[in-house]
């Protein structure tokens, strides 16, 4: 697969759906050809946001290593309390979770709308910037 011609950086634990929308903005193409296209190159007949095969075939296709795309769920992951080691409060690797998806800032994201499941609140440290329910604030 041949990559796409403009370099569109990655923000920090972004999602597959807010990246592809990025790339799509920034090439003048749709969302459909770029999924079209990845759905081709994982080999699948459908389209899943969580399937590793298409992080993978996205990275190739944006030029990046294969797991450019990966969630590190030691910086943006939670520990979850459950009742699986009888609730003693320990890690537990079958209940922890990423953030839910919500909106980065538009700053770190060049000026895109994109989302991220980065562990962090409404307020972008690097940029005072509020990002909140679509709201964004300087």
């Amino acid at each position: 697969m041949r990559t796409l011609p403009i370099y569109v950086e990655p923000v920090p634990a972004e999602t597959i759906s807010g990246y592809i929308g990025r790339l799509a903005e920034s090439h003048c193409l749709e969302v459909g050809e770029i999924r079209r296209a990845l759905i081709r190159e994982a080999g699948r007949s459908t389209w899943s946001d969580s399937d590793p095969r298409v992080a993978v075939a996205l990275a190739r296709l944006c030029g990046l290593p294969d797991d450019a795309l990966e969630v590190s769920f030691e910086e943006h992951g939670m520990w979850t309390r459950c009742g699986h080691p009888r609730w003693v409060p320990q890690k537990c690797w079958r209940c922890r979770t990423l953030a839910e998806p919500h909106a980065a800032c538009a700053e770190c994201a060049g000026g895109f709308t994109t989302t991220t499941r980065a562990r962090t609140g409404p307020l972008c440290l690097m940029h005072s910037r509020w990002t909140l329910r679509g709201l964004a604030v300087k």
